[in-house]
């Protein structure tokens, strides 16, 4: 098969002894060409630690990596117990099915218990006993009850559309340079020097920019260290740029951003931007927000109270700096998450996302009251 490899059903076939007869098709010919033959066996093999089956031939010194409903299931009760999004795998059509073979040798019904390849009576074909398996292990798990982001969401939205491309291919490829494009359809100017956030996972290293002069950079680690030992601190990082002050935003306008990172990722996602103070999220994220008035000059959500003090600021329960009240895998305080409260110099401040920096130093916190 013009796949890039052979198919799974085609190494099972080779696992169990079995003459596929759809070897004709590709020439073979064993009983007028001897040289058309089996030779050695091929023993499956299995580590648990791994979770990897291969086959190996010891008379021809032939290896094979292969896959099956074994190492699926471990794989698939992983990404539920880790609450990953899903699973992807490159050849659909090379999934396998053990099919019963009729009097004339010509595949029929499938065995689900994949007995008659066992005994010489069936051959595996394509089908769907891993996919299956995926299915079956992902519709008994439950909820994993994941927000759409890490931290503290807006409470209106504006339309700001977002489009990503310009992906480099073959040798320039890395570091990956796309560019991501925004275009203002709130129907009102956004003002020079607004600031926009999004996150990106932490698979990237912290050190994002941008080549369009908006000053993109992290400001918020999600994983800081020079190795995952113990798992990842957290799972994005917060980024952010913001337009040149000198030139507006204009309804129906774009912006383009020439993004520079070092490492894939999905996303990013979780975009906001602050307009006259206020944060919104934008509405193909979030479409279940009231869509907010730029013209009102700015919605009803105002962030908190500015700093103000309203005449009491409890602090009960409220770590001071640097007791961080969130821990690393190994137990040391290390980063707050989406509305904890942590105080410094005589403020109480809110983090707004997953952030290590320090409290009112950046755009991961917002005030909440004087002591």
């Amino acid at each position: 098969m013009g796949a890039g490899s052979n198919p799974m059903w085609h190494a099972k076939n080779l696992e169990q002894g079995i003459w596929g007869s759809y070897a004709q098709a590709y020439g073979l010919d064993p009983v007028n060409d001897p040289s058309d033959k089996f030779v050695g066996a091929y023993t499956r093999h299995y580590d648990s630690v791994a979770v990897a089956p291969w086959l190996w031939n010891a008379e021809k010194n032939v290896f094979l990596s292969t896959e099956d409903v074994e190492s699926i299931d471990v794989k698939a009760q992983y990404v539920i117990d880790k609450e990953i999004g899903g699973i992807m795998f490159w050849e659909l059509a090379g999934d396998y099915n053990c099919y019963v073979l009729d009097a004339n040798g010509h595949r029929g019904a499938v065995d689900l218990t994949e007995q008659a390849c066992a005994t010489g009576n069936g051959e595996y074909h394509m089908g769907n006993s891993m996919t299956k398996a995926m299915y079956d292990k992902f519709l008994s798990a439950s909820p994993y009850g994941n927000k759409v982001a890490t931290g503290a969401i807006p409470t209106e939205a504006v339309d700001i559309a977002v489009a990503i491309d310009g992906f480099k291919v073959g040798d320039q490829n890395y570091p990956i340079n796309p560019k991501i494009t925004f275009t203002n359809n709130t129907g009102t100017d956004i003002p020079g020097g607004t600031e926009f956030q999004f996150d990106i996972p932490v698979s990237a290293p912290d050190n994002a920019k941008d080549q369009s002069g908006g000053g993109l950079k992290v400001i918020a680690s999600g994983h800081t260290r020079a190795n995952n030992i113990g798992g990842l601190d957290g799972t994005m990082h917060r980024v952010a740029f913001t337009l040149p002050s000198w030139k507006s935003l204009a309804a129906g306008a774009s912006y383009e951003l020439d993004m520079v990172y070092y490492l894939p990722i999905s996303g990013p996602a979780n975009y906001a931007v602050n307009v006259n103070g206020v944060d919104y999220a934008f509405k193909f994220e979030q479409p279940d927000l009231p869509l907010a008035d730029l013209n009102a000059g700015g919605g009803n959500n105002g962030g908190g109270d500015g700093g103000g003090n309203s005449g009491t600021c409890n602090t009960t329960g409220v770590n001071a700096y640097p007791n961080f009240p969130q821990t690393d895998w190994k137990g040391d305080p290390s980063h707050a998450s989406g509305g904890d409260k942590m105080s410094h110099n005589g403020v109480v401040y809110k983090a707004k996302w997953w952030t290590n920096s320090v409290p009112g130093s950046d755009g991961s916190w917002e005030q909440v009251c004087v002591i």
